[in-house]
Formats: C-alpha cells, sequence, structure tokens
C-alpha cells in the first residue's frame, strides 16, 4: 500500500519545496492551499498522514485539526510554521 500525504500551505512555494523535498519517500502526495480546500480533499480521500500550515486565510492549521479531531478523523497531523513565537 501507497502512502499518500496532504501538505498544507498558503505559499505555492513552500508547497513546491515541501513536494519535491518529500516526493522520493512519499511519491502519492496532494496539496492544499488552505484548511477549507484541505477538508474538501480528505473528505473524498484517505490520507496516511497531514502537514499543515498554522497561518493560512479561510481557516488555519489548528481550526483545521480541531476541525478534523471533531469529526473523528485521528490520522496523523503535523504542524509547521514559520513564525518564531512559540504559542
Amino acid at each position: 500500500m501507497n502512502t499518500k500525504l496532504l501538505v498544507v500551505d498558503d505559499e505555492e512555494m513552500i508547497l513546491d519545496v515541501l513536494v519535491a523535498q518529500l516526493n522520493s519517500h512519499y511519491p502519492q502526495i496532494d496539496t492544499a492551499q488552505n484548511g477549507m480546500e484541505a477538508l474538501q480533499k480528505i473528505s473524498s480521500q484517505h490520507y496516511h498522514a497531514i502537514l499543515s500550515d498554522i497561518q493560512m486565510p479561510k481557516m488555519t492549521g489548528l481550526q483545521l485539526l480541531k476541525e478534523l479531531r471533531s469529526k473523528g478523523n485521528s490520522t496523523p497531523f503535523i504542524v509547521l510554521t514559520a513564525f518564531g513565537d512559540k504559542e
């Protein structure tokens, strides 16, 4: 079974870099540019893991995580950020 990842970030350049770096290990990678787009993809496909930026328009990465958990989705979720504030 192939591992399928979803990478969520509002910056296209960051998405491209992450996909390029992960592609040799994970040949099936989907992308979304915000939490709302990610929710749509997650509703119709199974992902083995989700990598998400925190700060995004429409729905933040933490809001996405909260929404997924409230629906019983326990897919491993990795949070990425470029902000230096630990909170």
